[in-house]
């Protein structure tokens, strides 16, 4: 099974790397390939790209330390490896899609001095962000062993594990909703060519994970209580300090002040939100009888997290949170707009 789970992997890799390729094709860039030069263009492309990779990769290197101090505690690895894989879900199929679509609009409006217009992007884009990703966060926080013991448990496997992973989903919910903002927010860096201080701020925080998640790991086990806990605390708490430090900068140098409509507009996001929560808090003291009803508890969450999505949904738009215009205007390619030219 793990063979062909590897070579779906490495096929379906080939086959997005052939999409692109006939992307580019479209757009009229020609692709050729050649030995590399070390030209000035390629060089200051380096420059700007080590740094902001850096600041991208982040969020793994914590995991990565996380599973470090995690390894003297029997069990604690796997606690995190499934905590883990679904906290991260939001910041995959939101943080990086809306982050990699405001790049572009970014750019264009700061490379012509529409800073008005750039501000509003930013303001669309944390919006939008937050309409997708709040709903996620709260349903991971809200009812955390629903979703772990009907996604995880299985074999080896137990209730008892899902409830201690359900813990620590809980402690990773709350900071959700960081991770995808400093998705959002590190584009108008990279737009005025800054990576810089994205790094400086990502590494600022995977210091904080390392130091304050081990103190909190070890004092909390001789306390009795998990110690793996206080690495997701510490994980939670990092992303926000990464957040305030990109939400400061971008707000001293005057790239973004949140425009009240803006405030508003995420008020109501909130409210939405609220409902949600309040639908699966009831839900969650259900649980057991859902899964008995419906027959099996993986139905049951499918069920759960469709109403609340629709909950959801209804109060977006009686809320008027979001539109449908909105989002369509934030995420679509503008007409005539192209890929940046290659380098020399």
């Amino acid at each position: 099974v793990l063979l062909w789970v590897t070579a779906a992997v490495t096929l379906s890799g080939l086959i997005q790397a052939g999409l692109l390729w006939w992307g580019v094709q479209r757009l009229g860039i020609t692709i050729r390939l050649s030995w590399p030069r070390l030209t000035p263009n390629v060089k200051r492309a380096l420059a700007l790209a080590v740094p902001g990779a850096m600041a991208g990769g982040a969020m793994q290197v914590n995991s990565v330390v996380s599973q470090m101090l995690a390894g003297s505690d029997e069990g604690a690895r796997s606690v995190l490896y499934n905590a883990d894989r679904l906290y991260q879900l939001p910041l995959g199929l939101i943080g990086v899609a809306i982050g990699l679509a405001l790049v572009p609009r970014l750019t264009r409006a700061f490379v012509s001095g529409d800073h008005e217009g750039g501000r509003k992007t930013l303001d669309d884009g944390v919006t939008l962000a937050m309409a997708f990703t709040l709903p996620a966060a709260v349903a991971l926080f809200v009812i955390p062993f629903f979703v772990i013991d009907a996604t995880v448990t299985r074999g080896a496997f137990t209730s008892e594990d899902a409830a201690r992973t359900a813990d620590v989903l809980r402690q990773f919910a709350w900071g959700v909703p960081a991770f995808v903002l400093a998705k959002v927010l590190t584009p108008p860096f990279f737009a005025r060519e800054d990576t810089r201080r994205p790094m400086i701020y990502a590494v600022t925080a995977v210091v904080f994970t390392v130091v304050v998640g081990s103190a909190l790991f070890f004092w909390l086990s001789s306390l009795g209580v998990d110690g793996v806990l206080g690495l997701a605390i510490a994980t939670s708490l990092s992303a926000w300090i990464n957040v305030a430090l990109l939400t400061g900068t971008l707000m001293r140098e005057h790239v973004w002040r949140p425009s009240p409509a803006f405030l508003s507009r995420l008020a109501r996001v909130l409210a939405a939100s609220a409902v949600m929560a309040a639908l699966l808090v009831v839900a969650g003291f259900g649980y057991g009888t859902l899964s008995r009803v419906l027959l099996a508890k993986e139905i049951a969450v499918l069920v759960v997290c469709g109403a609340g999505a629709l909950v959801y949904g209804a109060c977006i738009v009686l809320f008027r949170a979001v539109s449908v215009a909105e989002l369509k205007a934030t995420l679509k390619r503008e007409p005539g707009a192209v890929a940046p030219t290659g380098l020399d």
